[in-house]
């Protein structure tokens, strides 16, 4: 465990949520951040997330930051925190047919290609309006935020220009829509700039482990 690390990255949140990034992580390293007072984990794969939630503390809050099948949907509704993945009108159906049916009502996070990078999945800026139109018709899942990628570049100010594109995207989108609130944005390489751009949930790994 990287202690100074986590105390130094919890001094900087302010009001935003850390979200510890644990894919390839064994259940004994994650339990030393719990033992911490962490409870929100996020893992991209539903196999491994579903495998790591029957040995661990049942108050862990599970999010699901990678991409999604629809036929794997199934498995985390009775339970998930949060989906920040959503990257398609076809998984916000399957969504609120899986939480329908465990009688729920699913918060999401719709996932946005802002980088425009072929590699990643997620709805182009100008879609906004539409989908979220889209999700209205939808009663057992409620659109929380948006959730943006920086682009793989080591180049800052390309990030920075994405981050910004983040943060006025959910400011257009809160004119309409004031309950969306949530930006998850931000890993282990760029989360401090992610903030500076108003994140409020950063999602980090690599750097604690």
């Amino acid at each position: 465990m990287k202690k100074e690390i986590y105390q130094s990255i919890c001094e900087k949140l302010q009001n935003a949520k850390l979200i510890i990034v644990s894919k390839y992580q064994s259940e004994t390293k994650m339990m030393e951040y719990y033992q911490e007072g962490q409870r929100d984990f996020a893992e991209n794969r539903v196999q491994e997330l579903l495998k790591k939630r029957e040995h661990l503390p049942q108050d862990i809050r599970w999010h699901m930051i990678g991409h999604l099948q629809s036929n794997k949907v199934k498995y985390i509704a009775p339970f998930v925190t949060m989906i920040h993945s959503v990257h398609s009108l076809s998984l916000l159906d399957e969504i609120e047919k899986q939480a329908a049916k465990v009688q729920r009502v699913l918060s999401v996070c719709l996932q946005f290609n802002l980088a425009k990078e072929v590699t990643k999945s997620g709805f182009a800026y100008d879609e906004w309006r539409q989908v979220m139109a889209y999700a209205q018709n939808c009663t057992h899942l409620q659109v929380k935020g948006i959730m943006v990628m920086g682009p793989h570049t080591e180049d800052v100010s390309k990030i920075d220009h994405v981050f910004a594109q983040a943060e006025q995207l959910l400011k257009d989108m809160q004119q309409t829509y004031p309950h969306v609130c949530e930006l998850s944005m931000g890993m282990s390489s760029d989360y401090s700039l992610a903030l500076q751009h108003g994140a409020t949930m950063i999602r980090v790994g690599s750097i604690l482990f």
